[in-house]
């Protein structure tokens, strides 16, 4: 099994986030800034965190697979 792809797949799904909360951002700012200047904070962080958060574990996880044969 090929998982180079997957890191687009989340990355489109954290623009897709975007698109649902609306957010509105400003760029060329610190991470940790950044939602402080989002029309809707909480919904940039659920942005950011959930494609970072599922790529990490599908990581992992292929990682445990791979290992185990």
């Amino acid at each position: 099994m090929d998982f180079r792809w997957s890191s687009s797949i989340w990355g489109g799904i954290g623009g897709a986030l975007v698109g649902f909360f609306e957010v509105r951002g400003t760029a060329y700012v610190p991470t940790f800034t950044a939602p402080l200047l989002a029309n809707h904070s909480l919904g940039f962080i659920i942005a950011m965190l959930v494609p970072c958060l599922v790529a990490f574990f599908v990581t992992l996880i292929v990682n445990q697979i791979k290992r185990a044969k």
